[in-house]
């Protein structure tokens, strides 16, 4: 077994990779209702009713490269943004040739950029999805 290094890894969006990604972070959430009746103080149990999927990528910007035109935001009118698309993501292991992760039903929900003096611009962009897999499938 060996562990897998960010140097072997490239971030494709519907098959493509995106341009000088620095990093990512997924998160799967899974909500937990508790279920409390009346005449006992102690949640009973924990029934699941929703499962969530964020993720947050960070990117070196590059001039002429900016995610709307690469087409990981939207841009435009208001049509133009109710009909943008959902994506699939893609955390790929470009040395073993293994897709670690697929984040499925990905769409935009904010960007921001930084500048610092000394320093290049960057961009984080926050997604939401419908489901996460992993290696496996699951």
């Amino acid at each position: 077994m060996s562990a897998i290094s960010g140097a072997a890894v490239k971030i494709l969006f519907n098959g493509v990779a995106i341009g000088r990604a620095t990093g990512v972070s997924i998160s799967e959430n899974i909500e937990q209702f508790p279920v409390q009746i009346l005449g006992d103080i102690d949640v009973v149990e924990h029934e699941p009713t929703r499962r969530t999927v964020t993720l947050t990528a960070d990117f070196v910007r590059i001039r002429l490269k900016s995610l709307k035109e690469q087409g990981i935001f939207p841009r435009g009118e208001t049509a133009d943004v109710l009909n943008f698309g959902e994506m699939t993501w893609m955390v790929y292991d470009e040395v073993n040739d293994i897709v670690i992760a697929t984040v499925e039903g990905v769409v935009p929900e904010s960007k921001t950029w930084r500048v610092d003096q000394g320093s290049i611009i960057t961009v984080n962009g926050s997604f939401r999805a419908r489901r996460l897999h992993d290696e496996q499938g699951s």
